[in-house]
């Protein structure tokens, strides 16, 4: 008698065993869902914000060598008032955590300038976040350039650096 029970509970623990393993493995199985509805296809925004010709990377490279990114705005973007710029430099670009930021029209005459705050450690060679904000009134040209420059509080021309980024008005 005693070996019946034995048997009747070891099939019962098998049947367990499988049972939890059964449910674990289809718990665990990646389903496949059937869309309830279907994905309004949109067309690709054709409003001309950058020109194709050139590419839309954000890494620019300096008059002395110096690697910035500027991931707003792009190259040849249509810019409004008020222009927020953002992107990252070398913390020395900076003096105490701001560098100048001036748009220019078409001539190169300044059209609006402003600082920008970096968002962490000047003290570094690493590149470090910044954003700025200029309010500004849109030139009689239809193109110009967001010009980025070394803070140079020595004014000595060996310390310049800037990077010239060509943008649109509207």
């Amino acid at each position: 008698m005693r070996k019946t029970i034995y048997v009747i509970l070891a099939i019962a623990l098998i049947g367990i065993a499988f049972w939890i393993g059964w449910s674990y493995a289809s718990n665990n199985t990646k389903k496949e869902e059937t869309p309830t509805a279907q994905t309004p296809v949109t067309q690709k925004d054709t409003s001309d914000t950058t020109d194709t010709t050139e590419p839309a990377s954000t890494d620019f490279t300096s008059t002395k060598g110096v690697k910035i990114s500027v991931t707003e705005p792009l190259r040849n973007a249509i810019i409004t008032d008020p222009l927020t710029v953002k992107g990252s430099i070398p913390g020395n670009w900076s003096f105490e955590a701001s560098f100048p930021i001036r748009i220019l029209d078409a001539d190169r005459n300044v059209v609006a300038q402003s600082p920008a705050t970096l968002q962490g450690d000047w003290m570094t060679d690493a590149l470090v976040p910044f954003t700025a904000s200029i309010p500004f009134t849109a030139p009689d040209t239809p193109t110009g350039y967001l010009l980025i420059e070394k803070d140079n509080p020595s004014g000595e021309a060996e310390n310049t650096d800037s990077v010239e980024i060509p943008i649109r008005f509207r």
